[in-house]
């Protein structure tokens, strides 16, 4: 007699299929690339916070930068091989100094997410000019490895705050005002950085900041050699 099949035996009831487990998404990161300068070079521009309004969303000092690159969302692969090409960038130690105020104003009629203003610490002209080379340069060597990296004609600049979109009138008399706090003493530029947004939802968010805004975390740094 031929023997009755394992499904047979159960009423016809097919035996349960293994199936192998989900791998887990990558977890992904936003990056940017920037210049961070010393607190003890900045402390002028970190000393306006108590000059100016509290509803301002003013810039942690200890997160202030240049922005010179965005190359946004990455994973953990994408990320070390974007460092790989970093380390490929020559561009020779400069002086930078801030020498006072500007800011940026925004329509508040325009289609975008947020609209603010920005209050920001310029550059002088000499340390402007190393910028944005430094800034090419950087664009160059994501272009050839097929990373994105933003705005390609930037203006280098410091944040210092955020200011509302209907604060026009106050952030120009506050910029003309206190231009004075903008102007710096001279660092010498020698490295910059990889860094990670650190969003307010991300558990790794410093609880002093109280949970608002994002926060930075530096990936890997870079020095400067010609």
């Amino acid at each position: 007699m031929a023997k009755k099949s394992a499904s047979s035996a159960r009423g016809g009831q097919k035996e349960p299929t293994a199936h192998a487990a989900r791998p887990v998404a990558e977890l992904k990161h936003r990056f940017f690339i920037a210049v961070m300068p010393p607190a003890e070079m900045t402390a002028s521009i970190a000393g306006l916070q108590t000059q100016g309004p509290d509803l301002w969303d003013w810039k942690s000092p200890e997160d202030y930068h240049v922005s010179l690159a965005l190359p946004g969302v990455l994973g953990e692969a994408q990320a070390q091989r974007l460092i790989a090409a970093l380390q490929t960038v020559r561009h020779a130690p400069f002086e930078l100094q801030f020498s006072g105020l500007a800011f940026f104003l925004k329509d508040p009629h325009a289609r975008s997410r947020v609209a603010q203003n920005v209050l920001w610490a310029r550059p002088d002209h000499a340390a402007d000019k190393q910028m944005r080379s430094l800034h090419n340069k950087i664009v160059r060597a994501l272009a050839d490895n097929n990373f994105s990296y933003g705005i390609y004609d930037i203006t280098p600049h410091l944040t210092v705050a955020k200011v509302p979109a209907n604060d026009n009138s106050l952030i120009e008399a506050f910029a003309h005002a206190h231009d004075t706090a903008g102007v710096t003493e001279v660092w010498r530029c020698d490295r910059f950085g990889l860094y990670e947004t650190l969003e307010r939802s991300d558990p790794r968010h410093p609880s002093q900041n109280g949970g608002r805004g994002s926060r930075y975390r530096r990936v890997a740094e870079f020095t400067l050699q010609p």
